[in-house]
């Protein structure tokens, strides 16, 4: 499992924090998705955001991120502020997701 940040053209840019669930096991990554989709409301309390809870049925791995518009061509001032917004969210989502996947085992 790990972390990232990136930028996106889904729906017209966007900006997006993740945690990627694969410890290379298809059905132990989707348990683990499970178990923490089951606290799916505390969670995104915690953090706070528009979630995208991602199975991704076609790969391995699951995914949770956090979106905003935007995108890497914006003006430097909006840049700054997706920087800010992204380290926030990131070290939010260390901070929510880091305890509870290693409950799980990774």
């Amino acid at each position: 499992s790990g972390y990232g940040t990136l930028f996106s053209t889904k729906d017209g840019g966007r900006a997006q924090v993740e945690v990627y669930i694969d410890c290379g096991d298809k059905a132990l990554n989707e348990e683990r998705f499970n178990q923490l989709e089951s606290e799916r409301e505390e969670i995104e309390s915690e953090i706070g955001g528009n979630f995208d809870w991602e199975r991704l049925e076609d790969r391995k791995a699951c995914r949770i991120s956090v979106v905003r518009p935007g995108s890497i061509r914006d003006n430097p001032k909006n840049l700054d502020e997706i920087r800010s917004w992204m380290i926030e969210k990131l070290s939010a989502f260390k901070k929510t997701f880091g305890p509870r996947l290693a409950q799980l085992g990774g």
